[in-house]
């Protein structure tokens, strides 16, 4: 019997682009705060990596074009010294040049990092 195997690259994984990650730390209730800026014309963000933590039970969400935010993530809700760690296998790709940024209903300490890249 013959094997079959199959071998999918994806564009992202040929990245060339600039990487990065952004930490943020709050104490007070965030509307659309802007955690990542718009890379500019026919470029993206993509997200690889997300952690975050609450002091106090609440709701955190990622959104992108902090003007109309519209959910990357939507609310995740957060027990009391409560948090997630999400490692993206495939990145979320935000549209071409839009910003990425957090809101938030705990009025604790909320922390957050994301790690990108931009191609």
């Amino acid at each position: 019997m013959g094997q079959f195997s199959q071998l999918v690259v994806s564009d992202v994984a040929r990245f060339d682009g600039t990487a990065g990650s952004v930490t943020a730390d709050y104490s007070a209730v965030q509307t659309n705060t802007e955690l990542i800026a718009a890379p500019g014309a026919d470029t993206a963000i993509y997200l690889t990596d997300i952690i975050i933590s609450a002091g106090a039970a609440g709701t955190v969400k990622i959104v992108r074009n902090t003007a109309s935010a519209a959910d990357v993530i939507s609310p995740l809700t957060l027990a009391a010294n409560g948090g997630a760690v999400i490692n993206l296998q495939t990145p979320i790709k935000i549209t071409d040049n839009q910003n990425v940024g957090i809101t938030t209903t705990t009025t604790d300490d909320v922390s957050i990092t994301l790690s990108y890249f931009i191609k």
